[in-house]
């Protein structure tokens, strides 16, 4: 994918910078599924949305999602940035503290 085919891809998926950054996180950088899910719905990204951004976000290799069905039980899905994910978050959190206003200092 070309990469103005990839910005395209991800800036028509609302609610990426949002996934980003909660796995930009250092608690959350690992998420399962079902946690993840929940946790964007939280900041009102709805689950049909949360699968087309997972979708965009891997296409452009963003994202690694990692399958595990321990001792036969229910299968778990982890999803984690990629480095190049990584060095994505870093920007949008400097661009997130660019348009944040500072406090007035007396």
């Amino acid at each position: 994918m070309e990469p103005s085919e990839a910005l395209k891809t991800i800036d028509n998926t609302k609610g990426t910078l949002t996934y980003i950054l909660i796995l930009a996180e250092p608690e959350t950088q690992k998420r399962e599924r079902l946690d993840l899910i929940e946790t964007m719905r939280d900041n009102g990204i709805n689950r049909d949305k949360f699968y087309r951004i997972t979708k965009a976000m891997a296409d452009v290799g963003l994202i690694e999602e990692v399958t595990m069905q321990p001792n036969g039980r229910v299968k778990i899905v982890k999803t984690e940035l990629t480095p190049k994910g990584r060095r994505l978050a870093e920007l949008v959190k400097k661009i997130e503290q660019a348009l944040t206003p500072e406090k007035e200092q007396f």
